[in-house]
């Protein structure tokens, strides 16, 4: 029998909710054998000997490929009535466990905090990779990924940007004069969010800097010229049109 059409997995597999819930596929026997046994022994080093426990069950499965294929996993859990055993098993297909590697890929490529059971994965990912894995200090006394400017200031973003579309409205219809948005500050902005948010007068002077840095409040000049161009071409017309009587 040839082993052309097997696939290996290194899977944890959510006892709870009888699913496979993160994978990743290794090429062959040997290197998930090997994969496996390091990075039990460093999750083992930082969250101790039981760090499993029971609501997760870790293990490696070999599956042949197609959508007929199934699997018939075995793991342990406390029996629930008395004439339930500890070992059970889990069926499951092949195609669990692509989905669950196209997942797993998707979590570790955008979430930084990872339950144990992703840990686990994102260390099987360096191990395969070849590199070392982060001992517990390394880990501990990593810095945050920095927030990008764009994401710090983004709660500002909609906010500011609505505010100077509503003045804008109200300088069209004839509420405000031009006069008031073309002297424009963002304390001015950062007052009216702080009223209509509920803000403190202590957290004035971090909405302004939030304001400040918000691509609506630095687009205002040309977002405010196309208004002053609708009004010079409005009253152009106004004055060039010729009187009417109304029937």
């Amino acid at each position: 029998m040839t082993l052309d059409h097997y696939q290996y997995f290194i899977y944890a597999l959510d006892i709870n909710k009888s699913r496979i819930a993160s994978a990743w596929h290794c090429p062959d026997e040997e290197s998930s054998q090997r994969v496996f046994a390091i990075v039990d022994q460093r999750m083992e080093e930082e969250l101790g000997e039981v760090w499993y426990g029971f609501d997760f069950d870790f293990g490696i499965a070999v599956t042949e490929e197609g959508e007929d294929s199934h699997n018939e996993l075995e793991y342990i859990a406390p029996p629930r009535h008395k004439n339930e055993r500890w070992l059970k098993r889990f069926a499951c297909k092949h195609n669990d466990f692509v989905l669950a590697t196209i997942k797993t890929e998707q979590f570790l490529r955008t979430k930084k905090k990872r339950p144990p059971y992703m840990q686990f994965m994102y260390f099987v990912k360096l191990a395969l990779e070849g590199k070392p894995l982060p001992t517990i200090t390394e880990q501990k006394n990593s810095p945050k990924p920095e927030k990008t400017r764009k994401q710090r200031y983004k709660k500002y973003e909609f906010i500011v940007g609505a505010y100077i579309d509503q003045l804008k409205k109200s300088v069209l219809e004839g509420d405000i004069s031009s006069a008031e948005i073309a002297n424009l500050s963002y304390k001015e902005i950062a007052k009216a969010i702080a009223k209509t948010d509920g803000y403190s007068e202590m957290q004035i002077e971090s909405i302004e800097y939030g304001v400040r840095h918000t691509e609506a409040w630095n687009n205002r000049k040309e977002t405010f010229q196309k208004v002053f161009d609708t009004l010079a071409l409005r009253e152009r017309r106004t004055k060039n049109m010729p009187y009417q009587d109304v029937q």
